[in-house]
Order: C-alpha cells, then structure tokens, then sequence
C-alpha cells in the first residue's frame, strides 16, 4: 500500500479564482491617420452667402429661405483623407473607414505614428483658423 496522501482538488469557495482579463475593445477611429480638409465646405458657404445676397436683393426676397436648406448638407462637405490608404471621403463618414493599417493598428492596441491631432482637434483647429480670418474679413470691411 501506498502511504502518501492523494493530492486533493482545490476548493472554489475558499480559494480565490482569478478574474478573466478583458481587453478593452479597441474603437478603430482611435488608430486612424487621417488629414482633415474643409476647403470645400468654406467654398460651399462662400457661395451660399453669395446665393443668398442675390435672393434677399432679388425681386422675390422670400426665397433666400431656400439656401438655409443647403445648410443642412455642409458637414457632408467636410474631407478626410487617409495617410495609409490614400481614400479621401466625408469627415461625418469616416468612422466608417478601416483601412488594413488601422485594423492592423487596432489589433494590436497601438498608438498612430503620426504627429497630427486628432481628426476631432484638426477640425476645431480649421474652425478657429476660419472663423479668424472671417473675423479680420468683416472687421476689414
């Protein structure tokens, strides 16, 4: 006979079990390196005042109301272009957009090599820029 004694299993309520580790679910927009270009969407408003100017002084000035419809469309006016795959689209779609890159970048949970801002930030940063000169245009006026 055999005189050891038999390894017993652990006991669950006594013993704590490790927690599974989660990773946190990589949002793809994270790991994006896109430029953001809002130069169509200033020609769009430059024309919009324009259009707008003519109607109010036309000879029916009720229908300067139709160029505020026009409005509605302008974020669809604002760029994206991707640095990795080179695609330009509208910036209100590019959460859409995952080029292999940013798949690759997203699933290994890596930061984008690229000194730009955020898609976000360089759209604040146009703002700003736009809204400045627009500024100095009206003051200069």
């Amino acid at each position: 006979m055999d005189a050891s004694p038999r390894p017993t299993p652990p006991d669950l309520e006594f013993e704590a079990v490790p927690a599974p580790i989660r990773l946190r679910p990589s949002d793809p927009t994270e790991h994006q390196r896109v430029v953001v270009n809002p130069f169509l969407a200033v020609l769009a408003v430059l024309a919009w005042g324009e259009l707008t100017h003519r109607l109010i002084d036309g000879p029916f000035p009720p229908l300067f109301v139709l160029p505020i419809l026009g409005l509605i469309f302008l974020p669809l006016l604002v760029q994206f272009h991707c640095l990795d795959c080179g695609r330009t689209g509208s910036y209100p779609l590019r959460s859409r957009h995952a080029c292999p890159g940013v798949l690759a970048r997203s699933r290994l949970a890596e930061a984008p090599r690229s000194r730009l801002p955020s898609a976000r930030g360089q759209l604040i940063l146009w703002a700003w820029a736009i809204g400045s000169v627009g500024l100095l245009w009206l003051v200069a006026a």
